[in-house]
């Protein structure tokens, strides 16, 4: 929950990054899926994506088919997950060369 305003942030982010690099940093906006498998837990998730959402970010409780639609193969023995849809990865060499990249055009002296 303390990280809510730089997740709000890398996502907008992410979603020009590339361009604005000028690399492919294969950046796939695939979503993130925090699963639970003990209906003890269930409260607590659910207080957190409560949390999470008063800060902005989208997030939702999915459980029964539509965490099944979201994961087919996902284990009988999960019983719900905190879904946030806009949550990405990229390759993080990729990244890195980017960067550095973008830095030099900028006059930066890189030293490894």
């Amino acid at each position: 929950v303390r990280e809510s305003p730089l997740a709000l942030a890398a996502i907008e982010r992410w979603a020009t990054l590339a361009a604005e690099l000028g690399a492919d940093l294969s950046y796939r906006r695939g979503g993130h899926l925090t699963t639970i498998e003990d209906a003890a837990d269930l409260p607590a998730l659910a207080a957190s994506v409560e949390a999470q959402r008063g800060r902005g970010l989208e997030i939702r409780v999915v459980q029964g088919d539509d965490l099944r639609a979201i994961v087919p193969g996902i284990a009988p023995s999960v019983l719900a997950g905190a879904y946030s849809p806009n949550d990405g990865h990229a390759d993080p060499a990729a990244t890195t060369r980017a960067f550095a990249a973008a830095a030099e055009r900028h006059g930066a002296t890189l030293r490894t």
